[in-house]
């Protein structure tokens, strides 16, 4: 029976897709990543290492909150609205991108208990109403010019954090986190350029 249950189980994990099981090794090595975090800032406390939030680290993740939303809700209207596969792409990408950094930004501010916003800035809910009515390559160079800009504005948030911020968790998010922010501006203006604006 032992022997039955067994080949059982292995049957349904070769028919499980690929793509399910590299979500949920992402979602361990996540997990792992934030007890690894929560042990850090535990020694940090004990060592009198600057465990507390500081103002920077506490307006570092309220922006970075807000940007990971606007990233998310502007990627899916890009991705659905694009008239390029570059911009289409593009779009899809910052979702996913930005969806795996929000999820890893939440247990984060929950481990030192942040209370964050889940709101957009008058900026980018213009902006998200703005490229509701647009369309062709009004849209494209839109959003595109807008990844452009926003992702600059995020690196030096980013930047400053490292720089100026005292916990070590929210330092490390942002140490982590910045290598994909740096390829998403490229990424973004490249496609800028091939629009040609």
């Amino acid at each position: 029976m032992k022997n039955q249950n067994e080949k059982s189980n292995a049957i349904k994990m070769k028919t499980i897709p690929a793509a399910v099981k590299v979500l949920a090794l992402a979602l361990i090595v996540m997990m792992l990543a934030v007890v690894g975090c929560n042990k850090d800032d535990n020694n940090d406390n004990n060592n009198n290492n600057s465990g507390t939030l500081n103002s920077v680290d506490r307006d570092f993740m309220a922006k970075v909150a807000e940007a990971n939303k606007a990233e998310i809700d502007a990627g899916q209207t890009a991705a659905a609205k694009g008239s390029t596969d570059s911009v289409r792409i593009f779009g899809q990408f910052m979702v996913t991108e930005h969806t795996t950094a929000k999820t890893s930004l939440d247990s984060l501010t929950t481990a030192v208990y942040f209370t964050q916003t889940d709101t957009l800035s008058a900026e980018h809910q213009m902006l998200k109403q703005m490229l509701a009515s647009m369309n062709g390559y009004a849209f494209d160079t839109l959003y595109i010019g807008s990844q452009v800009r926003d992702h600059q504005k995020v690196m030096a948030i980013f930047n400053n954090e490292i720089s100026n911020g005292s916990h070590s968790a929210v330092k490390g998010y942002a140490s982590r986190f910045l290598p994909h922010i740096q390829m998403h501006y490229q990424m973004a203006d490249s496609i800028r350029r091939e629009l040609g604006f």
